[in-house]
């Protein structure tokens, strides 16, 4: 089935738990996440190290005050880097929970719509196709690809881009092993 391949992102299988199975992006693409997670644990602890023996000398409301307006910022700054690295550490993975029975993700594309969850039951089969992954500028960033989908059941016959890469050995088994964890079938249209 050849044609346009979506920009799915690159991601690799692994089983968390026996409910859970999981595609999480290679570490280098976590990384940006794990620095500002890292960023900001360290700026809540050197910040609070400076600022207690502060904290311990207000007297009254102006030194309240000047309190906050000299150490507002390195205290809201740590938890507010700790927020964005979860958020962006969350963006890195698929997570398919029978527990809980949803599929989670950040930007989970169903049709139109960006969804975070999919709910298992209208997982009706996973597909893999290849194609053409077209990206725009020069004609030498083309190249074959396969994708793997979810086939969802409503709306009937939707699908929702998973991965995309060019190791065909590597993302068919994926496909196997993901169709035998949700048992659902796989339609291979490579």
């Amino acid at each position: 089935m050849p044609g346009l391949i979506s920009d799915a992102p690159v991601l690799t299988l692994r089983m968390t738990s026996e409910d859970r199975l999981a595609f999480i992006s290679p570490l280098r693409d976590r990384a940006v996440a794990l620095g500002f997670l890292g960023g900001g644990c360290i700026t809540i602890l050197v910040t609070t190290m400076l600022i207690i023996p502060d904290l311990l000398k207000i007297r009254s409301r102006m030194s309240l005050w000047n309190f906050l307006y000299t150490s507002g910022v390195p205290l809201a700054g740590g938890p507010l880097f700790v927020y964005v690295g979860l958020i962006l550490w969350r963006s890195t993975c698929v997570l398919f929970d029978r527990a809980s029975g949803v599929v989670r993700g950040a930007g989970l594309k169903v049709g139109a719509a960006t969804v975070r969850e999919i709910p298992l039951r209208l997982v009706g089969a996973i597909q893999v196709c290849s194609g053409t992954v077209l990206s725009e500028g020069r004609k030498a960033d083309h190249y074959d690809a396969q994708q793997i989908n979810l086939i969802l059941t409503e709306p009937e016959g939707t699908r929702v881009p998973l991965i995309a890469h060019a190791q065909s050995d590597r993302i068919l088994a994926d496909a196997r092993q993901l169709a035998r964890f949700l048992k659902v079938p796989l339609v291979d249209h490579s």
